[in-house]
């Protein structure tokens, strides 16, 4: 029995034969994300192919030493410049802020209309009964998120990644948002 594997088999779209999947013909189409027209990250004058260029060539053009790595003051300049590592946070959401989301939920919006129905048609004792449930139901809402969020925020500090660059000759370790362009 032969090998079922066809030889010199191409994987991809073939030069000059366009994009089958698109149907055109000539050029190959370029996938990619979606155009960012005149967004740039901070601090970049131009979008660089980074993982197209050989280790040389980024070490020249981050303007760094593969042997010793950033000095000091380059890094405070570069963290100047750059700023920190990390991405930016949205500020927390106030305490009354989130227990009026309580209220937001479609369900929770039916039942206040059915209290309210109720108490417009002379029932006072099943809108007090509903209003309690829900006003009981935020409550709780807003407790378990509150320890969620506390919860969450005690495993980001555990788990601050660190990462080792070289640095004035020697290998150190650091915090991730303290890396810069060039180490």
């Amino acid at each position: 029995m032969g090998s079922s594997v066809a030889p010199n088999r191409q994987i991809g779209p073939v030069p000059g034969k366009g994009n089958p999947a698109s149907g055109t013909r000539g050029t190959p189409s370029r996938k990619g994300p979606p155009s960012r027209k005149g967004v740039r990250p901070t601090g970049t004058a131009e979008r660089r192919d980074w993982h197209s260029l050989d280790t040389v060539q980024v070490v020249q053009q981050q303007r760094s030493d593969a042997g010793s790595g950033l000095s000091k003051p380059e890094v405070s300049k570069r963290l100047e410049k750059f700023g920190p590592n990390q991405l930016p946070e949205r500020p927390p959401t106030p305490a009354w802020r989130a227990f009026l989301e309580q209220f937001s939920d479609f369900m929770i919006l039916v039942l206040l209309g059915a209290a309210a129905l109720s108490m417009f048609l002379g029932e006072v004792a099943d809108a007090v009964a509903i209003a309690a449930i829900v006003f009981l139901n935020a409550v709780l809402g807003f407790v378990q998120e509150a320890r969620a969020e506390r919860s969450l925020a005690a495993l980001k500090c555990l788990t601050a990644p660190k990462a080792r660059v070289r640095r004035d000759g020697k290998t150190v370790e650091v915090e991730a948002s303290a890396i810069v362009p060039g180490d």
